[in-house]
Formats: C-alpha cells, structure tokens, sequence
C-alpha cells in the first residue's frame, strides 16, 4: 500500500471514511473534519497506539462520503457502523432487532408490536431491548384501555355487523358498529400516549378530573369506567420506584467494559419516577476509548429512541459533547444537555446504572465461563467414535461449487460446540484450480486458508477438526495441502464425509467408517457439512449472478470495455461498485456524475 497515492484522491474536506482490509472488508468507519489529514494519521506506521498501528497494518484501500455538517457527519458515521459492524469500531450487538410500540395513524390506531419503523406518520415507542417487558407493557395498556386489536377498515360499510368477543369481554370499545364514536376513541389514545411516555402523574390528574365532572352531570356509568382504569393504571405502576419528589424528565446513561466485552445501561426517569432500564451487549475493539464508547452508546441508543428527555445525566463528559447534543437536539426538536450526574437523584440514579452495568457484565463473563466447559453431546461421541487426540469442540468445513467448469468458488465455515461461527465464515474464488476439479479447488482453499492463518494467528488457532465435503480423493488433496504446511494430524486431524451414503473417510485407510444414522456425532457432521454446501452454493449462484451483471456494463452508453474494466478493477465487483454508489463512480477519473447515474441505473441500483 503506498499512502502516497490514497492521500492524492482524498479531499480537504468533512465527511465520513471507510478503512478496508486486503479482502474489501470495512474495518474501520470514522468521521473527519479534514479527511486527507484524518486519514493520513490512519496510514502512518508510527502510530500513537497498538489499536491504531493494527489499523495502519491491516489498511489496503479507503474510501469516503462527502458531509456538508458535522452533524450529519456524525449520524452517517453511527447509522454505517450499524450497517457493516466493523472489527475496530464501538457495536450494540443485535440492536437491529429490538422491538417497538406502535401506535399506528388511522381513524381508530391499533397498538401492536413491530420491529420496522418506517416514516408512514404513526407514533414508535421504544426501543424496548427486554421484550418481555414490552409485551407486560402492552398487555397492561389493553387491559386498561380498549383500543381495538383487528386490522379491518373502520368504519363498516356492512349495516348487518355484530360486535365481536372482545367486545363483549370489555377488550375493545367497538368503534366499527358504533359503540365508541371517533372523538372518545381520541381521547383514549392521547391517554395511552401519556401512559407510554410515562407521564402517568399528568394522565391521573386529567383522568380524575374528568371523573368528577361525569358524576357531577350524573353521567355514573362513564363515572365508574374512569374510576375502574384509574385503579387500574395505579395498580399498574405501583411497582415502579420514584426518584425525585419534582416530576422531572431525565435520563441516565452509562457503561461498563473489559477487554473486548460492554454492558452499556439506559435508566429513564419520568415525572420522577423510573420508567424503565434498557442494557445493551458492547461488542468493542481492543484498547477501546471510554469516551468513544459512551458516543457510540448515546448516539446508537438516541438515533432509534422514539422520545428523547431534555436532559440526560453521564459519568463524565463525551470527547464530541456539543456534537452530539446537536444531532440529538435535531432528532427531539429542542435542546437535550448532556450533564454529569454529581448530586440528587441523578447522581442517585447513576449509581444505580452503573452498578447494574457491572452486575450485567459479571454476570457475562460467568456465563461464558460456564458455556467454555461445556462440550455437547455429539462433539463427545465424535471424539469416540474417530478416536480423535480432543473433542472437536471447534470443526471447520470446506466444499466447492462450479458450474460445468465455469465460476469455481470454494467456502470455509466454522462451528464452535455444535453452533454456527458466520464472523468466521470465509469465500474463496479459485485462482489456481481449473473449473471442475473438485480435489484441486478443495486443495486451493486449504492452502490458502490455514497459510494464512498460521501467519496472521498462529497454531493456536487452528480448529480442533476439519471437515472436508466430499470422498477419499478429496480428502486426500486436503491433506497433501496440511503436510506441506506443517499441519500433522494430532494437531489438525481432517476427515471426509460423502453425501452418498454418509460415510465418514478417514487418511490413509481405504475402509469407511459409518455411523449410527441416529446418532448425535453423525449429525453434528451432517449439519456442518450441509451448512458449507448451503454457504458455497450460495456464493456461486452470486458470482455467476455478478459475471452476467458485469458483461452488462459495456451495453451502458458510455462504458465500453475499458471503462467496464476500470471499474470491476477499482471496485472488485458490480455489487460493490451498486453499494458505494454514484458518488464513488463519479470520482473516478474519465467517469463524472452523468455517466454514474446512468452506470447506476442501468444496473439496478438506482434509487427508488
């Protein structure tokens, strides 16, 4: 990599950049005022730390996104780093699959439980990263409130329509024969708004109050309804622990880590009372910042958060405080500070968070000590079975795909106790065996997979066994590969398992060993050999898919052979080239941004 030349094409200006490896993977996703001068600081060899000089070691090539504010710098950084979760980056793990509340936008709203949130006018609460303590939510809020459940259009046209059960049990007003008229249906729901946001104290109020005035007008049914879901909501949230005598909205936002391992924790507090806890799992980068880790925690939380308080309490202050009080002041709409918490019930409540963070977090680490002794069933049997040196507690398996000769592919996947490894999931398009050979192609993908693990990580980690997809003679190509490596087997033992008649093929032995067809060690083969079949063959329908695509690009006007190779050159594939857009083609030289709409769109890549 010569620096040199990356640097000629970066601009002197604001924008979010991509550092990727030698493989076109993302490692590291950052923002930057001055790009080039970020960016250099990233591809020096003298780095300041052991994170960055891993950083420096690993980059091959950069690209980036243009910004016009630091805010939307900012944003973009954290919603990327969300998408592609790079290795050197702060992640929330699984924080794509928290669910919400929503209160949707028709004449009569329905509340249910979504995990989209789309921009179609209807109001999101949450996220809520315990479902369980969304659906005791939910559950509570329709048992006191009897909004309606079905998702038939309101009101009917059918003059002939009955209530149904739910009507009949007390669960829903019926606002589809008319029972419930439009505007105390509002009410109702401007009511669970409260409810959901915790402004309880503000719903009793208005709720008692109304309440006399229905048994001032003599209105004493409408009177004992209130009275009812007034008992209701206060039974509801008798539990709930008040903090503050002042009914003050805050929230309370910190975090606990070690090593690679976080527990980030977001205590809200409404009216003084607290609402709710959310935690999250930090998956972090070696030597990971606290100030980086709080950012990220902040702006990942409050970018899907559906209301935000107008202040929120911390331990200390963020390197980007003012930053992210102006990304998170454009998603609420006024101002949100960010103070510390050092007195009252905020200094109380943070406490309480982060002693709950460190809690969650031992709790982590006792589980994955407890989990690291376990070793299934079938990975017991296995070891018996084949009399192998350990349990093969880790097995890796590799298989080819081609069609008729042309875009031979090969894939490794790993299991670890009887459970798919994806991070450690890797592709191969063979260079060197020519298309159909089956032993070749599996040879090709060991040497070039374990050369370079032994290089980057060493013998330790090496898996305990390796699956090969295939017979005698695949296997055997495996294994003249592991030879030549260094790689004998009481330290890689390696066997072959054929499809046809599931027998398991061991070196140098021309006898099969076959295996109780109900057993768990079979299967455990059975599943991690059919999962690299599904996983290469996945990849080869992709690369046959991509070379029909990239013999396309001379059919754009403009593009002819040349051009086409250019930018299969620059970008590895059409793909790649649709997921860094028009902005990245138009940098190309001889390109412009005319002719990368039009490369776009012809491609399918346009925009909806």
């Amino acid at each position: 990599m010569d620096p040199g030349s990356i640097l000629k094409s970066i601009p002197r200006r604001m924008g979010v950049y991509f550092l990727k490896d030698a493989r076109h993977h993302i490692i590291y996703i950052g923002k930057a005022v001055d790009l080039r001068s970020r960016i250099r600081s990233h591809l020096t060899p003298g780095a300041t730390s052991p994170k960055a000089g891993r950083l420096a070691a690993r980059t091959r090539s950069v690209d980036y996104i243009p910004c016009e504010t630091e805010v939307e710098a900012l944003i973009l950084e954290q919603n990327l780093i969300k998408e592609h979760r790079p290795r050197y980056n702060v992640d929330l793990k699984d924080d794509k699959r928290y669910p919400f509340l929503k209160l949707s936008r028709e004449p009569f709203p329905r509340l249910f439980k979504t995990r989209e949130v789309d921009d179609d006018g209807a109001m999101y609460f949450g996220p809520y990263t315990s479902v369980a303590a969304m659906e005791g939510m939910l559950e509570s809020i329709l048992s006191i409130f009897p909004l309606r459940t079905c998702s038939f259009d309101i009101p009917f046209t059918d003059p002939e329509a009955r209530e149904c059960l739910e009507y009949h049990i007390g669960r829903c007003g019926a606002p589809c024969t008319g029972r419930m008229d439009r505007e105390a249906y509002s009410r109702m729901v401007e009511e669970v708004t409260l409810f959901l946001r915790g402004h309880t104290g503000t719903l009793l109020e208005q709720m008692e109050e109304e309440m006399q005035s229905a048994a001032a007008a003599r209105q004493y049914e409408h009177a004992q309804v209130l009275r009812d879901r007034i008992t209701a909501i206060r039974q509801a949230t008798q539990r709930q622990r008040v903090v503050s005598e002042k009914r003050v909205d805050f929230d309370v936002v910190t975090h606990s880590s070690e090593g690679r391992d976080g527990i980030g924790v977001v205590y809200q507090v409404r009216e003084g009372t607290l609402l709710r806890r959310d935690s999250y799992s930090l998956v972090l980068p070696t030597d990971a910042d606290d100030g980086d880790i709080l950012s990220g925690l902040l702006m990942r939380h409050y970018l899907r958060a559906s209301h935000l308080p107008p202040v929120v309490y911390l331990p200390f202050q963020p390197p980007d405080r003012e930053l992210v009080e102006e990304a998170l002041k454009g998603r609420r709409g006024s101002r949100v500070q960010l103070r510390l918490g050092r007195s009252g019930a905020p200094a109380e409540v943070l406490e309480m968070a982060a002693t709950d963070a460190r809690l969650r977090l031992h709790e982590l680490a006792a589980r994955r000590a407890s989990q690291s002794d376990y070793v299934p069933k079938g990975t017991v049997l296995l070891q018996q079975e084949l009399d192998l040196p350990r349990p093969p507690v880790r097995i890796d398996a590799i298989d080819v795909s081609h069609l008729q000769g042309s875009d031979a592919v090969g894939a490794l996947v790993t299991f670890r106790r009887g459970e798919p490894m994806k991070k450690n999931y890797r592709r191969f398009r063979l260079k060197t065996a020519s298309g159909g050979d089956d032993p070749a192609g599996i040879a090709e993908v060991v040497e070039r997979h374990y050369r370079r693990l032994l290089k980057e990580e060493g013998v330790e980690a090496v898996p305990d066994l390796l699956l090969i997809d295939g017979g005698t003679t695949q296997l055997e190509a495996a294994v003249r590969v592991l030879d030549a490596l260094g790689l004998d087997r009481q330290l890689l033992p390696v066997i072959g398992l054929a499809k046809r008649l599931e027998e398991i093929h061991l070196p140098d032995t021309e006898d099969a060993v076959g295996l109780s067809r109900g057993s768990a060690a079979l299967r455990l083969l059975q599943r991690v050999r059919d999962e690299v079949h599904r996983f290469v063959i996945g990849y080869h329908r992709t690369r046959r898919g991509g070379r029909v695509r990239a013999t396309l690009l001379t059919e754009v006007s403009g593009v002819g052979e040349d051009r086409a190779r250019r930018l299969l050159e620059h970008f590895g594939s059409v793909t790649r080239m649709l997921q860094s857009g028009e902005e990245a083609i138009a940098r190309l030289d001889g390109f412009g941004p005319v002719l990368a709409r039009r490369i776009v769109d012809a491609m399918g890549g346009g925009r909806d």
